[in-house]
């Protein structure tokens, strides 16, 4: 459940390769209703499912990127939630107007929380050229709506995790093309590049997918050796996960399901890092298929020793046989006795 405690939206006039840029502010906050709502709860929705949000930290030196300051000027009622918005829009502009790549748009500040926790956002929203019927003169018209289905340049700060100090707390957007430069120096962002963390959030995401899907447990299996077989390619050959490849490896046919749980909000994986190996080492299975011989077990049996491998006989030994494994073999023995001794 998402609620919107304050909202404001103003305007960065400028185009690309221009270095002319203009700003309109809005005097006042804006009421919140049903429209502003579901507008914002659409926008959320392309954030986590589509734009493939990249984790990061707020630089220790305060100072130089200031936006951090706001925020907590804001949060300590030291500053209006207008204030704070007009603040960050003039440091903002300060870091766009000379950049000519950069484009203008809408630029969107809310404080709202999502289930109980408190976020910061902002956003650019841009325009679109889209065409419309004028019903006057029954001719085709060019019309100006708003392109929400892309997001591009975005910022979300779960403040819960900023303020226990929590390894990740800024999530960015990373669409179609990579974050822009001048946003994360907007914004003040240390990059997060700890393997171990994102491998651990991304086990935990998979684990619960495997459980939420249903899956038995021969298929949870097959699924966890394919996830690792992927991981340990990537680690082998150096290269870091992508969240959108790893989604269509397990499933091919309907990535999209892995893709958006992944994406979901708690589970802060980055779209792409390297793999920490020793995070999904319990993923590991000896398998082997053969013509009379078929056999799948852990790998956590070899290192409690209920299962020994003879390197030099090149040998399994399985160790302590369940009862009914023993009373199978040992039916063999008597139905291959002779029947009259």
């Amino acid at each position: 459940m998402i609620e919107i405690h304050n909202f404001i939206i103003h305007n960065v006039k400028k185009k690309q390769f221009d270095k002319t840029a203009t700003l309109v502010k809005r005097p006042t906050e804006i009421s919140i209703k049903k429209t502003q709502n579901e507008f914002f709860e659409k926008l959320l929705n392309v954030y986590y499912k589509k734009s493939n949000p990249s984790y990061g930290v707020f630089d220790s030196n305060a100072l130089s990127y200031p936006y951090q300051t706001l925020v907590k000027d804001f949060l300590d009622t030291k500053i209006t939630f207008l204030d704070f918005s007009t603040k960050a829009l003039d440091h903002f502009f300060s870091k766009v107007k000379d950049e000519t790549n950069a484009t203008g748009g809408f630029f969107l500040v809310t404080y709202f929380t999502s289930q109980k926790i408190p976020f910061i956002a902002i956003i650019m929203v841009n325009n679109m050229t889209n065409y419309d019927i004028d019903e006057t003169a029954l001719d085709i018209v060019e019309k100006a709506v708003l392109d929400i289905d892309k997001v591009d340049v975005a910022n979300i700060l779960n403040i819960n995790n900023w303020n226990s100090k929590n390894t990740t707390y800024l999530t960015f957007t990373k669409g179609r093309k990579k974050i822009s430069e001048y946003f994360i120096t907007f914004i003040g962002c240390t990059s997060i590049t700890d393997s171990k963390h994102f491998s651990k959030n991304l086990k935990s995401a998979l684990n619960d997918f495997l459980l939420e899907e249903k899956y038995d447990e021969n298929q949870k299996i097959k699924l966890k050796m394919d996830a690792y077989s992927y991981f340990k390619e990537k680690s082998s050959k150096k290269k870091d996960i992508d969240l959108d490849e790893f989604a269509n490896t397990l499933f091919p046919e309907d990535s999209e399901k892995l893709r958006n749980h992944l994406s979901r909000e708690g589970y802060e994986i980055n779209s792409s890092f390297r793999c920490d190996m020793s995070i999904f080492k319990d993923y590991q299975y000896i398998y082997f298929n053969g013509k009379d011989l078929n056999f799948r077990f852990h790998r956590s049996l070899i290192s409690d020793q209920k299962i020994t491998y003879d390197k030099d006989n090149k040998t399994l030994t399985i160790n302590n046989l369940d009862s009914s494994v023993i009373k199978q073999i040992e039916q063999i023995e008597e139905d291959d006795e002779p029947n009259n001794k």
